[in-house]
């Protein structure tokens, strides 16, 4: 809680002392799957689920050898409970801070930046798609619950991460198809694991609500070709452009690249 009222008190005071269109999250959620299981995430978990665990965590999982020099992961009986519970927190931050920063300056746009693999995105204690949406249809890790933490319709913008070297569907299923991103505890597959898919599965999960799709430009380091692509598939699949990080535009000099990227797709031309 303190850091929270932390947080929220930078957000009105910039809200306040500066004339911005908005303040956008990012990073806002656990650090991975690890974390946190300190005695005060314990202690508001049992209040949650109205009962004290018996075992901590080994009620919520524990890593056990896997006989062939790693680790795994075996869930307890409480883990999906606490999933449900992570994303539960991340949702009431959401909510609180956007109600707060309303108050100072209603026409403030309130938005986040995510990753965009869903599917492994649970680790971290985000939902991001729309409550309209309910992910134990699909997924084992997903409670029936889960579905009324998605945190969509509390932002005005949202930009997902397409950080992939794959652009489309079909370069993703002629790959190997193994891929982990930076907040997974183990590889994972799918076709959302590329820019194309990425965009597509981001649409069906916010059901109907804009976004803006994000790249990180060091996936195409000096492949100025895949690049150029990787901008066109956002823009086409998505509503606009996220561009992660603009100072590796601005150290590669690709200023160029970009304002053809962008002119292609405006034109008509992409792909061409």
């Amino acid at each position: 809680p303190d850091v929270q009222e932390h947080e929220i008190a930078r957000f009105k005071e910039a809200a306040r002392k500066y004339d911005l269109d908005g303040i956008l999250l990012d990073r806002a959620r656990y650090d991975n799957i690890q974390s946190d299981f300190s005695d005060f995430s314990r202690e508001a978990f049992e209040r949650y689920i109205g009962r004290k665990l018996e075992r901590f965590p080994e009620d919520i999982y524990a890593w056990e050898e896997d006989g062939a020099g790693g680790w795994k992961r075996t869930d307890g009986p409480w883990f999906k409970k606490w999933i449900e519970w992570r994303a539960s927190v991340i949702h009431g931050f959401f909510a609180r801070t956007r109600e707060e920063l309303k108050a100072v300056k209603p026409g403030l746009k309130f938005g986040a930046y995510t990753g965009a693999w869903y599917p492994s995105y649970f680790e971290v204690g985000v939902n991001w798609a729309s409550r309209e949406y309910d992910p134990s249809q699909e997924y084992a890790w997903a409670t029936p619950e889960y579905r009324n933490y998605g945190y969509a319709e509390l932002l005005d913008i949202y930009t997902n991460g397409n950080y992939y070297w794959n652009v489309t569907i079909d370069e993703y299923r002629s790959s190997n198809g193994l891929h982990r991103n930076e907040t997974d505890s183990e590889v994972s597959k799918g076709d959302h694991l590329c820019v194309e898919g990425g965009c597509r599965y981001s649409r069906r999960l916010l059901h109907g609500k804009p976004f803006y799709g994000g790249m990180y430009v060091e996936d195409y380091k000096r492949d100025t070709t895949q690049f150029k692509r990787a901008v066109e598939m956002n823009l086409r699949e998505s509503d606009g452009l996220m561009v992660f990080d603009i100072v590796h535009i601005i150290d590669r000099d690709w200023w160029g690249p970009l304002q053809r990227a962008v002119e292609a797709y405006e034109t008509g031309e992409a792909g061409r």
